[in-house]
């Protein structure tokens, strides 16, 4: 092995998807500013917690929407304030259901053709 990740990687796209964030009760609006099939970054008005778990609704291009829990892996809401950073936090997708992850594959897959 030579110590590199191994793993094989994941296109990165940058969209501009609207992201419903569901936490309990509460709802939020959030922006993608790029996308894996395993996880996503949002920009977000609201600071999050990291190591959370949210339900997130991407909704795609053509009105084609997508429903995953996503935990938040990192954050960087804090530094919002002293930096200039887009704030917001990057989620690892943790559960969808086939139909769900075979559509964010699709609208990933047609986003790297343009």
């Amino acid at each position: 092995m030579s110590g590199k990740d191994e793993r094989p990687r994941q296109t990165k796209i940058n969209v501009r998807w609207p992201v419903t964030i569901i936490s309990g009760q509460e709802t939020l609006e959030a922006e993608s500013i790029n996308i894996t099939v395993r996880g996503i970054f949002l920009r977000s008005q609201k600071d999050l917690r990291a190591g959370e778990i949210y339900q997130l609704i991407v909704r795609g291009p053509e009105k084609k929407t997508v429903l995953v829990k996503g935990k938040m892996v990192w954050s960087n809401m804090d530094e919002k304030r002293r930096s200039r950073s887009l704030p917001g936090g990057g989620f690892f997708f943790i559960k969808a259901i086939r139909e769900d992850r075979e559509m964010l594959r699709a609208l990933i897959f047609d986003q790297t053709k343009r």
